[in-house]
C-alpha cells in the first residue's frame, strides 16, 4: 500500500488546479489530507481534488471505491462526488462504491451521519446514522442496517465475502492483483463461497483454497497475466 500526505498551502486568488489520483488494480493507496482527513483507495479507483482543498470548502470526486475517515470541521462540509449523487458530511467514518458507468452504488457508514443526494432530483436525500447503509436500487435509494462489516475490511489487506457467486469473487481478485481471469468452466460460475483471505498471500493461495469446494483446475498463460478456470 502507498501511503500520500498532500500539502494543500495554496493562495486563494490563484485558480484552483485538480489532483487525478488513479490506484492501479494490484495496488492500494491512503491519502492523507493536511486537515487530518484520511481516504483509503481500492483498486482501480480515482479520485479527484482542488489544490486549495480545505481552504473554503472540502470537495473531492470519486470513481471507484473508497472508505473515508472525515475531520470534523462544521463550517466546511465534507462533499463526495460520485456520477450520480453527492454525500455530504461533517465528521465520520464511512464507505463508498460508486464507479462511473455501472448501476451499483452503495454508502455505507459506520461513524457519524451524512446525507446523501441524488445530483439529477435535489430532492431526493436520505440521511444516515452509524450502522446504515443506502443502496441505489430500481430507481430508489434504499436504507437498510448493515449486516456484515467485514466486507469493508479491504483497506486492511482483506478479501471478505459472503454468500458471492464464483465469477462475482473473481472479478473482485481482478482488482485486487491486477491479473485477468477467464472461467472456463461454466458450473463454479454460479456457485456461491463465503471466507477471507490476506491479499498478501497471493492470488495462487485464494484459488487453492476455492478450488477445494469449487472442484475446478487453473494454470497461467506464459506471461502470468491471465489465469484460465478450467
Amino acid at each position: 500500500a502507498i501511503l500520500l500526505y498532500l500539502n494543500t498551502q495554496v493562495s486563494l486568488f490563484e485558480p484552483p488546479f485538480y489532483q487525478d489520483i488513479y490506484v492501479a488494480k494490484g495496488e492500494r493507496m491512503q491519502i492523507a489530507f493536511q486537515d487530518g482527513t484520511r481516504v483509503y483507495l481500492y483498486p482501480g479507483s480515482r479520485l479527484c481534488y482542488p489544490d486549495k482543498f480545505g481552504l473554503t470548502e472540502r470537495r473531492v470526486t470519486l470513481d471507484g471505491e473508497a472508505y473515508f475517515e472525515v475531520e470534523h470541521n462544521a463550517s466546511k462540509p465534507f462533499i463526495v462526488h460520485t456520477e450520480t449523487f453527492d454525500i455530504k458530511v461533517l465528521g465520520t467514518k464511512f464507505n463508498v462504491e460508486a464507479y462511473k458507468g455501472m448501476e451499483g452504488f452503495t454508502t455505507a457508514l459506520m461513524e457519524g451521519s451524512v446525507e446523501v443526494t441524488d445530483r439529477k432530483n435535489k430532492d431526493k436525500s436520505v440521511r444516515l446514522y452509524p450502522a446504515q447503509k443506502v443502496a441505489f436500487r430500481n430507481g430508489e435509494l434504499c436504507k437498510s442496517p448493515i449486516d456484515n462489516y467485514d466486507v469493508y475490511r479491504w483497506r486492511e489487506g482483506l478479501i471478505c465475502f459472503k454468500e458471492t457467486r464464483f465469477a462475482d469473487l473473481m472479478r473482485q481478485l481482478e482488482k485486487n492483483y491486477g491479473v485477468r481471469i477467464l472461467i472456463n468452466n461454466e458450473a463454479v460460475k454460479e456457485k456461491v463461497f463465503s471466507g477471507k483471505f490476506r491479499t498478501t498471500d497471493g492470488i495462487d493461495n485464494a484459488l487453492r483454497l476455492l478450488q477445494k469446494e469449487g472442484h475446478y483446475t487453473f494454470e497461467w498463460d506464459e506471461n502470468k497475466t491471465t489465469v484460465c478456470i478450467n
